[in-house]
């Protein structure tokens, strides 16, 4: 038994296909009638509405798939065109988000360098002046 659930299991991958949907392996998601076991009318599957459809397009149902304009979401110029245009400012923010943090980044490194050297600085004169002390 645990050879065959092997054999089916390395089938499966060298065919490129998930094990639970391979109808050559007698994968779980696969009903009676050899199909997928959530779209099988037959067998009353869960990814069907009352309507006989696929619940995600059905537009009586008002799936999600379906958009605003009473079109299958993917295939709807109008929306494909609002998502395009919010892609695009959203790409531009950030873009801007990242050029922003670039600035931060660098006038941060310059104000570190600014106190390290101030730092030295005031070392070098308190040596200095504890050298002018020790003469006097």
């Amino acid at each position: 038994m645990r050879g065959l659930r092997r054999q089916r299991r390395l089938r499966a991958r060298a065919a490129g296909r998930q094990r639970n949907k391979c109808k050559d392996c007698g994968g779980g998601s696969i009903c009676e009638d050899g199909r997928e076991r959530r779209r099988c009318k037959d067998c009353g599957g869960s990814g069907l509405c009352e309507h006989s459809r696929q619940r995600s397009k059905c537009k009586d149902c008002g799936g999600s798939g379906i958009c605003e304009h009473a079109r299958e979401r993917g295939k709807c110029k109008d929306c494909r065109y609002a998502r395009a245009e919010a892609g695009t400012q959203e790409k531009a923010a950030a873009a801007l988000a990242a050029v922003a943090a670039l600035w931060r980044a660098r006038r941060q490194r310059q104000r570190q360098r600014l106190r390290q050297r101030r730092s030295v600085a005031s070392r070098r004169l308190r040596q200095r002046r504890s050298v002018a002390s020790v003469l006097l």
